[in-house]
């Protein structure tokens, strides 16, 4: 029976928890905002009662979201923030070629049963944009890929490039070759993971350094 009553009062101190956390959140609830009543100002200039430990007595928000945050971290970090846009790119450009090469595909099929010329002329238009993507988006990215630190695992992806613009034969045979070949664009989701991490710890360098120089002119 004891633990029964201590399982009781348990359960009723958990319910009366949870009413009390409610109401500081209900307007007409007598303890709305822990029972200050002093309406927050547009702009989140006043810090709750329940934030002052966490901010000095003086401290004012709205100067403090003014305030410009610091974006520069260093050429290190800069380096690699720059070749991990690439690496994100390759990826959504690789996906682009494959939609591209499909429109290629779908009026070369169009064209190959209705045999009239403006189909004909419609295939060539798509065959010149997958030509132009490929060229101008992915070939530079490519190169990126090939001169980075993980550019042993990118083997063979100018085969990749170099067949792109094959005359495949219908969906089958350019889902099959494909799939040689998709494990590229993983890579580079992989890779650019990688330099996220990369950029964190130039990132914490970068500050950490920042912060020693602050303290020796003082000293």
């Amino acid at each position: 029976m004891e633990g029964q009553g201590e399982q009781s009062q348990f359960q009723k101190d958990l319910i009366e928890s949870e009413q009390q956390f409610k109401e500081q959140f209900d307007p007409s609830s007598k303890n709305y905002h822990g029972g200050d009543q002093t309406v927050v100002p547009v702009g989140g200039a006043r810090v709750p009662e329940t934030m002052k430990e966490m901010y000095p007595k003086d401290a004012n928000l709205q100067e403090y979201l003014e305030q410009p945050q610091q974006t520069y971290f260093g050429e290190e970090y800069e380096k690699i923030a720059e070749q991990r846009t690439k690496f994100q790119a390759f990826k959504k450009q690789l996906a682009k070629m494959t939609q591209l090469q499909e429109s290629v595909l779908r009026q070369k099929l169009l064209f190959e049963e209705k045999k009239d010329e403006t189909h004909q002329q419609k295939l060539k238009s798509e065959q010149q944009i997958l030509h132009n993507h490929i060229q101008n988006e992915l070939l530079p990215l490519v190169e990126v890929l090939e001169q980075s630190e993980f550019k042993e695992r990118y083997n063979g992806i100018r085969d990749m490039i170099d067949q792109a613009e094959n005359d495949f034969k219908n969906k089958t045979e350019l889902g099959n070759w494909f799939l040689n070949y998709k494990k590229f664009g993983q890579f580079s989701f992989n890779d650019a993971s990688t330099l996220m991490q990369k950029m964190k710890k130039a990132k914490k360098d970068f500050l950490d350094a920042q912060q020693k120089t602050q303290e020796q002119k003082k000293e």
